[in-house]
């Protein structure tokens, strides 16, 4: 993955829904500084935010420079949820938080079906956690095959 911009909303969507942490930004900042013969100074600018708040880091992702695709950057962030879940099924109420979040910070105006479904899939789990209606396991299997069709987006992240 070479394109920075398209790494920076990665890192940005993926804080914003705390997939991960503001260290994990900074070091990525760090690390793209190393290698870069030039880095973008947005990308320099972020790696001295490490005493700020994530609202302060989730803006200056924005500002790297680039064009980027949502669609493509959603696919991949789902891929990784993807992988997290299946490395850690006992994570589904973490990750179906962090995709009601993910649904609420994208600025498509259009949603999609799978936006849709990322607000559905978290109202179910909500419902079948609390006892109301439905259940738990039941929704957690329709999470890995809504999550499935993604897995080939996933990549090495953080990194």
């Amino acid at each position: 993955m070479e394109n920075l911009k398209l790494k920076a909303e990665l890192y940005r969507l993926a804080l914003s829904c705390g997939f991960i942490t503001k260290k994990d930004v900074i070091n990525w900042a760090d690390n793209e500084i190393m290698i870069s013969e030039k880095p973008d100074i947005s990308i320099i600018e972020l790696s001295l935010l490490g005493s700020k708040n994530v609202e302060d880091i989730i803006s200056k992702l924005k500002e790297v420079t680039g064009d980027i695709d949502e669609e493509v950057t959603l696919k991949i962030l789902l891929g990784l949820f993807y992988k997290e879940i299946i490395k850690n099924p006992n994570k589904i109420q973490v990750i179906s938080t962090e995709l009601y979040h993910l649904y609420l910070s994208l600025q498509i105006e259009n949603k999609k079906e799978c936006y849709l479904w990322m607000m559905y899939l978290d109202d179910e789990f909500h419902l079948a956690y609390n006892g109301t209606y439905g259940d738990v396991e039941e929704v957690k299997f329709r999470y890995i095959d809504f999550l499935k069709q993604y897995k080939e987006y996933a990549i090495d992240f953080p990194g």
